[in-house]
C-alpha cells in the first residue's frame, strides 16, 4: 500500500471514528497531492464535503437570528 492510499484510509478511519477534525486536515493533504489518482481526491472531497458547515443550518440560523433580534428591537426599544 502506498502513502498516498494509507493516508486515505487514515482519513477514512478518522472520519468513521466521528474524529472530523483529523479527516479533513488528511484531506486536504490529498487533494493537494498531485501523485494521487482522481478517485482518491474524489473520496478526499467527499470527506471534506461530509465534514463541512452545513449552508442550509447556517441559513436557518441567521434568519431566526435576524427575527429574534427584530422583535427584540419592536418590542422591547
Amino acid at each position: 500500500m502506498d502513502n498516498a492510499q494509507e493516508k486515505i484510509e487514515a482519513a477514512r478511519r478518522h472520519y468513521e471514528k466521528g474524529d472530523f477534525k483529523s479527516a479533513r486536515a488528511y484531506a486536504k493533504q490529498l487533494i493537494d497531492d498531485d501523485t494521487l489518482t482522481e478517485e482518491a481526491k474524489r473520496e478526499a472531497r467527499k470527506i471534506l464535503r461530509a465534514t463541512g458547515i452545513d449552508p442550509i443550518s447556517t441559513g436557518v440560523f441567521v434568519i431566526t437570528f435576524c427575527l429574534l433580534a427584530y422583535l427584540i428591537i419592536k418590542y422591547i426599544f
